[in-house]
């Protein structure tokens, strides 16, 4: 097993789609995806006000660090299982719990077929988070299912 992933929740921005990235240049704060990359060695100065991992891709000098994290495909930039486990996990971080529908991709028929197609029903077969709990507890399913990676918070 990788090394645990630890997600400070004093640091963690989570639940508001606005102002995420994977590091907050104006508070410092990071989503879930933003911790991964810290924790394989990218330098913050790179992450900061990007949003997702896949954005710093194309960088030659930092792509034997994401490997794992974003698979490349045969013919696509990155994988479908990358984007796949990218997605959800940026969706779930950014969920707002008192939104009153899923966000966008998870109602998506394709996406759900397609996501369902990556993981068993145990990571995948999950209600939207109705606290805080319940989205730790999905994100760490998600990490270790795509990662094999234990996630720990602490306060």
């Amino acid at each position: 097993m990788n090394e645990p992933l630890v997600i400070k929740r004093s640091e963690w921005y989570r639940g508001n789609r606005t102002g995420s990235a994977l590091l907050r240049k104006q508070d410092g704060r990071k989503c879930c995806l933003g911790f991964e990359c810290l924790l394989r060695g990218i330098p913050a100065n790179r992450i900061e006000g990007r949003g997702l991992p896949i954005y710093i891709w194309d960088s030659d000098d930092l792509r034997d660090k994401l490997i794992g994290l974003i698979e490349q495909g045969s013919l696509e930039l990155y994988s479908e299982r990358s984007s796949c486990f990218i997605e959800v996990a940026a969706t779930l971080n950014d969920y707002s719990l008192d939104s009153d529908k899923p966000p966008f991709s998870l109602r998506d028929k394709d996406f759900t077929s397609w996501f369902r197609k990556h993981a068993p029903p145990e990571v995948w077969d999950f209600h939207l988070p109705t606290s805080e709990a319940d989205r730790e507890a999905i994100i760490q399913r998600l990490f270790k299912h795509f990662l094999d990676r234990e996630v720990i918070y602490e306060d």
